[in-house]
């Protein structure tokens, strides 16, 4: 014989999972992927002029960063000091200090040749600092991102021969 069951009090049966439960949709995932690649449309050329702002800024600390250097040696050296381009004229190549205290036999001090690409470098054809410390004349270095117009720093040396980075083109 059955037992009986209380008023109200059914039998369990098996429930399924509810259908949304199980995954996404095609059309769920299409457009998902539509509205990640919207995103990621908008957010590419912020992030290129970012990625070239930090390039320009990084590659004039680093010429501000060899310019004190170039003073300092000329102070411990008591000598004509010179920051200029390994290749004449191409600061975009790299540079280098030289002390010229012997014009027939420079001694090199410091090089670097790393330069990104994607940067431009103008300037004088050599910076030298003095035994003082002091600069042989007023310089400046421009420093541009060759791949965003926009993005330019200055790296200018006053007479006392300290140097300092400034945002925008050398005027």
């Amino acid at each position: 014989m059955r037992a009986l069951l209380p008023i109200g009090a059914f039998p369990r049966t098996p429930s399924r999972p509810a259908a949304g439960g199980r995954g996404f949709t095609l059309v769920e995932l299409l457009i998902t992927v539509a509205i990640f690649g919207i995103v990621a449309t908008i957010a590419v050329p912020s992030f290129s002029e970012t990625a070239a702002r930090q390039r320009v800024r990084s590659l004039s600390m680093d010429l501000q960063t060899t310019l004190l250097k170039a003073r300092s040696e000329s102070l411990k050296r008591n000598g004509d000091v010179a920051v200029e381009p390994i290749v004449a004229g191409s600061w975009s190549d790299g540079w280098r200090i030289v002390d010229n205290r012997d014009p027939a036999n420079p001694e090199l001090v410091e090089i670097r040749q790393d330069v990104p690409n994607a940067v431009a470098i103008t300037g004088p054809a050599s910076i030298v600092y003095r035994s003082s410390g002091r600069a042989a004349l007023a310089a400046q270095l421009e420093v541009k991102s060759a791949t965003v117009g926009t993005v330019v720093r200055c790296v200018r040396t006053d007479l006392s021969g300290r140097p300092f980075a400034e945002d925008g083109p050398c005027a």
